[in-house]
């Protein structure tokens, strides 16, 4: 596969998440942070899991739409829980450490350790792994979802 349809596979999933986004905000509305990060967080298994256990091109194309939730939903109710959870005044430290969290520490250690699973595992095997890491997510909405997205009342 060319460097040019790589591309174009990698914008199909930027193109996807962009109505996502647009949308976002009624979407939250209507199901609410803790449902859309829910189905987002899932969605990040399923589509890890698509790429490591059928790296065919007709998965792969598909599941790239996926990208719709694993980051237009996801980043959108993150911020929209951050929002909800912290004081007005705080709130720029607040997606300052959301970012730091979510995006730098995340990527930080998912390419250090992505290195050592590419050479034990290959491909397949690293996103099956890094399939395996949402999970977790998922059990602590489960397990604790409800005390994490109680009502408390903040100002704006």
């Amino acid at each position: 596969l060319g460097v040019a349809h790589v591309s174009g596979i990698w914008a199909l999933g930027s193109l996807a998440e962009v109505p996502m986004v647009l949308f976002s905000g009624r979407i939250i509305a209507r199901f609410g942070v803790r449902a859309v990060l829910t189905a987002a967080v899932a969605a990040v298994t399923v589509r890890l899991a698509l790429y490591g256990l059928f790296p065919a091109l007709a998965v792969v194309v598909p599941a790239q739409l996926l990208h719709a939730l694993t980051f237009g939903a996801l980043h959108t109710a993150s911020v929209a829980y951050v929002n909800a959870k912290i004081d007005a005044s705080r709130r720029g430290l607040g997606m300052a450490v959301y970012n730091a969290l979510s995006i730098g520490l995340a990527s930080f250690i998912a390419s250090g350790l992505g290195g050592f699973l590419v050479e034990g595992a290959g491909y397949r095997g690293l996103f099956l792994v890094y399939a395996a890491v949402p999970v977790l997510g998922l059990a602590v909405l489960a397990a604790r979802g409800r005390r994490l997205f109680a009502s408390s009342p903040r100002r704006s």
